[in-house]
């Protein structure tokens, strides 16, 4: 698992809801020099872009991970019943 996916402050997680997280692939890690930093996958990116800009206050700074990392770390900081990897794969392959 990527080492930037354990760095996180609870502080910024609130940031977003589980939907969003799931529904946008963004999972806010913490602050750094007034960023919010970002995970997301290469997948996802455009969609997560769109989101940070319309909906998240403070200038972002996104990290890409593979799909898998990016899933494990949902279903571990974000948890939602029905929500896995299998969601983020299928919802790329409708994209």
């Amino acid at each position: 698992v990527d080492a930037r996916l354990n760095q996180v402050d609870p502080a910024a997680e609130q940031v977003v809801t589980r939907r969003q997280a799931w529904q946008f692939r963004s999972a806010p890690l913490r602050y750094e020099d007034d960023h919010l930093v970002v995970a997301t996958c290469v997948p996802a990116l455009a969609r997560a872009l769109r989101f940070a800009t319309t909906h998240i206050a403070s200038p972002v700074f996104f990290v890409l991970v593979t799909p898998e990392e990016l899933a494990k770390h949902l279903s571990n900081r974000f948890p939602m019943i029905g929500m896995d990897e299998d969601i983020i794969r299928r919802g790329f392959q409708a994209a």
